[in-house]
């Protein structure tokens, strides 16, 4: 099974189970690759133009029940999305159909059984995003026919869960703790433009590769991550643990927490909190490991899957300059759990996104800064 397959299996693993059924095979899948194809090259509008002459089809098999997948299709395009991939998930039981979209998110159809689309009701496209602005994400394994990949999955920073167990009822249940920890760092009371100018707020600007470190808290994902096909330096350590915390486990998750790496020289301390932007997208991130470059130019997983850039250890990376600016004084030197890390950088992201002034363009611009990075 593909990975958007398995990637998308776990929005429906619930349900499934609920009903005694599951996602066992794609099918279909040289007539959704001429889908994809034909609908990427549509302009939005003439993508909902198809979409509404197959709901006014006169014939059922000539519309939507005779064409989901196409029709999952035209209803991502026609949303302005670019289309990046798709998989029809049939075999015995529900059967849905999966798109992928090159912004990150992914949208599920969910049909009928044994192979009836019946009525195909567009209204009922679920919608899940890869890599979420924020440190909020959830996360299911994933495997090619090649070897591994790791698809993010809108929802809890609770757990890495493999697609079997994801839960919405887990989610809410962490979202519920996760209310309890508050953020150890205080936000400041000046809006976050404000806060900023001047020389307060550092801004560096450098093309980042993939560091996968640390303690990976999945098994299955760690098996993956620490495997020379997917990550051929991953180290089961980070510069930065949490305090009072005992073996293995003391070490941060690179494929759970967002993070950036510095070399052993920089000014900028373990703790230290930034902002990470790339294309339109930010993440608030955390200082929370060290190299031997003497740049920064890495960025953790998580960072990465936020970011909209490819994960992979050994092939993932931005092409283009990523932004990186650290936040003045703000830091959390040694965090007692990973719970407040994430108090830290939600209330963070929260200060830092509502700032409309961000909307005039990016970052290193309105500041007004510029330097090498270092």
């Amino acid at each position: 099974m593909g990975t958007l397959a398995l990637a998308l299996a776990a929005l429906a693993s619930s349900a499934a189970a609920e009903q005694g059924s599951e996602c066992s095979a794609p099918m279909y899948a040289e007539q959704m690759a001429a889908a994809v194809a034909e609908v990427s090259e549509k302009a939005p509008e003439a993508a909902e133009a198809s979409l509404k002459r197959l709901e006014n089809a006169p014939k059922k098999e000539e519309g939507l029940r005779g064409h989901p997948g196409l029709a999952a299709l035209l209803s991502v395009r026609a949303k302005g999305a670019a289309i990046k991939r798709a998989v029809y998930c049939g075999g015995k039981g529900a059967h849905w159909v999966g798109v992928e979209a090159a912004d990150g998110r992914v949208f599920r159809l969910p049909l009928g059984a044994d192979g009836d689309p019946g009525g195909v009701d567009l209204a009922r496209m679920e919608e899940r995003r890869l890599g979420p602005q924020g440190p909020e994400r959830g996360r299911v394994l994933s495997r090619d026919a090649q070897g591994v990949a790791l698809a993010s999955l809108m929802g809890s920073p609770a757990a890495l869960v493999s697609a079997s167990a994801f839960s919405l009822a887990a989610e809410g249940a962490f979202r519920d703790s996760l209310a309890r920890v508050p953020s150890p760092v205080a936000v400041p009371a000046r809006p976050f433009a404000e806060y900023c100018k001047g020389a307060r707020c550092r801004s560096k600007k450098a093309r980042v590769t993939i560091d996968t470190d640390g303690y990976i808290v999945d098994p299955a994902v760690r098996a993956i991550v620490s495997s020379k096909d997917y990550d051929r330096h991953y180290q089961p350590r980070t510069a930065m643990s949490y305090a009072g915390a005992e073996g293995p486990a003391r070490y941060l998750d690179a494929t759970r927490i967002p993070y950036v790496v510095k070399h052993r020289d920089s000014p900028w301390a373990l703790g230290d909190l930034v902002l990470v932007e790339h294309q339109g997208r930010s993440v608030v991130a955390i200082v929370g490991d060290t190299g031997r470059r003497r740049r920064i130019n890495e960025i953790s997983h998580a960072a990465a899957t936020a970011l909209g850039i490819d994960p992979h250890g050994n092939t993932g990376g931005s092409p283009d300059p990523v932004t990186v600016t650290r936040l003045g004084n703000l830091r959390l030197r040694r965090p007692e759990s990973e719970a407040q890390i994430f108090a830290a950088l939600e209330a963070m992201q929260t200060w830092v996104g509502g700032d409309k002034a961000m909307a005039q363009g990016n970052s290193a611009d309105f500041y007004g800064v510029r330097g090498g990075l270092k």
